[in-house]
């Protein structure tokens, strides 16, 4: 409702029962995010954010230099060819990236930054020797002890079954899940940093008794791969997952759609009073194919993903934004192509024509 209450992860407390309220969420480079929510339980309701990059201009580029050289980088979890020094181009301005160094022998050198339009970064850093102790190698690693409340509740860590602690590699993001009969599915995105301890606290909700109390407004989950914004009866109310949103009983029309991928989705759904509903909506993939004269740089959707020729590339339905330049023949050509669950969409282009 206007009022700062703090940098994420933030744990906001003593909110009233049954009053509305409006939590907005800004960060710089990032479009503004805000949803509408009432609480209707002292159980603690989390809310998973994410904001997408403003639109920008040229791409960023970034230099990587190591002390000592020879180290291979991995950005957001991506390994990259070449060693260090190296020059990373085609980075999208005004989105926060995490890039890791490795080298045998050394411990690695992590760091985060968002670089900017047009500019050239500079990022330095050095992999000092492993210690001959055995500690060397945890202490770059990050150590979640895993609880739930209720207690009992099964844990994956993208899938895989996990239990009691879990030791992750920095440069990458994990999804834990957790789950109990009776009760509502949870999950949240872990982002390890070097030497980090911490405890995770799963506190699920319960289901109602079959789905259906007969009176108050329903509660609607939804999830989704990949991730979207959700839209009910054309009404914003969050990125997913989004959890117990409030709705009054009858039919309802969700739209969900992710902008950077340009894809979407529509469902009808039917809820009763007092009802608990769950929807996992997983968005169907299909291939484009893409063939050059001589040969083309491809761009989807502003950007590069090669140098035909190339095999088929899996991508989300929707549609997409094709490119195809040839530099030395000054030639390049667009289309709009649109994505089919389980089909094959083909680009012809010939620029000898």
């Amino acid at each position: 409702d206007g009022k700062p209450v703090g940098t994420t992860p933030c744990r906001v407390e003593n909110l009233k029962l049954g009053e509305p309220y409006t939590l907005e969420l800004k960060l710089r480079g990032r479009k503004k995010w805000s949803t509408r929510f009432t609480l209707d339980t002292t159980e603690l309701r989390p809310f998973h954010a994410r904001l997408q990059a403003l639109p920008s201009g040229k791409p960023a580029t970034v230099e990587v230099i190591t002390t000592p050289p020879g180290a291979r980088v991995s950005i957001d979890g991506r390994a990259l060819k070449g060693t260090t020094p190296l020059v990373i181009n085609d980075l999208q301005a005004g989105r926060k990236y995490t890039l890791v160094a490795s080298l045998p022998g050394r411990r690695d050198w992590s760091t985060s930054f968002v670089p900017e339009s047009g500019r050239r970064l500079q990022l330095s850093g050095s992999l000092p020797a492993e210690d001959s102790g055995s500690s060397s190698s945890t202490g770059k690693r990050a150590v979640f002890q895993l609880s739930s409340v209720p207690p009992g509740a099964s844990f994956k860590l993208d899938g895989r079954p996990v239990s009691g602690s879990v030791t992750l590699r920095p440069g990458r993001s994990y999804l834990l899940t957790a789950s109990k009969e009776g009760y509502a599915p949870w999950s949240e995105r872990l982002r390890p940093r070097p030497g980090q301890k911490k405890t995770i606290l799963a506190r699920l909700t319960r289901r109602s008794q079959q789905g259906n109390t007969g009176s108050g407004p329903a509660l609607l989950s939804v999830d989704s791969q990949p991730w979207s914004s959700v839209f009910v009866d054309g009404t914003l109310i969050g990125t997913t997952p989004v959890a117990n949103v409030r709705l009054a009983p009858g039919r309802h029309k969700l739209r969900l759609v992710n902008d950077e991928l340009k894809c979407s989705k529509n469902i009808t759904i039917k809820v009763a009073a007092g009802e608990r509903v769950s929807k996992k909506i997983v968005f169907g993939q299909g291939f484009l194919r893409v063939i050059a004269k001589p040969w083309a740089h491809v761009f989807i959707n502003g950007q590069k993903v090669g140098t035909t020729p190339f095999p088929p590339k899996r991508l989300y339905e929707g549609t997409y934004k094709i490119v195809l330049k040839n530099p030395a023949l000054g030639r390049s050509e667009e289309r709009a192509v649109k994505i089919t669950k389980g089909k094959t969409a083909q680009v012809n282009v010939n620029f000898l024509e």
